[in-house]
């Protein structure tokens, strides 16, 4: 199936652009892994874990992951098909701060 095009010069939208559902092209946010800005660079999100510390509710990935716990870990790939990383690991806790865990393993390894 061919990805979407974007909307022409002059401003009008394709019906292909309206069945995208607010979604940019190419990408589905439903099955796509979309990295935090940072952690797609390998760097950990300072400014991002310590205000979700400063929050009544945080997740137990901002609790833990300190930035010498990154330090130690952020190069390190696990051994499985995943070859998960610290990043992928704590991405969607620090994406979404307000959820309980913010963690998840790739494999059975990570």
């Amino acid at each position: 199936k061919p990805k979407p095009e974007l909307s022409s010069a002059k401003g009008k939208t394709s019906s292909d652009d309206k069945k995208l559902f607010g979604k940019k092209p190419g990408i589905d946010p439903d099955y796509d892994l979309i990295m935090e800005e940072s952690l797609a660079k390998n760097e950990y999100p300072l400014a991002k874990m310590e205000a979700a510390n400063a929050a009544d509710h945080t997740t137990l990935a901002a609790k833990f992951c300190t930035p010498e716990i990154w330090e130690k870990y952020k190069d390190m790939k696990s051994s499985g098909p995943a070859k998960w990383t610290m990043a992928r690991a704590i991405n969607t806790g620090v994406m979404h701060p307000d959820s309980f865990v913010g963690c998840h393993a790739g494999d059975r390894e990570s």
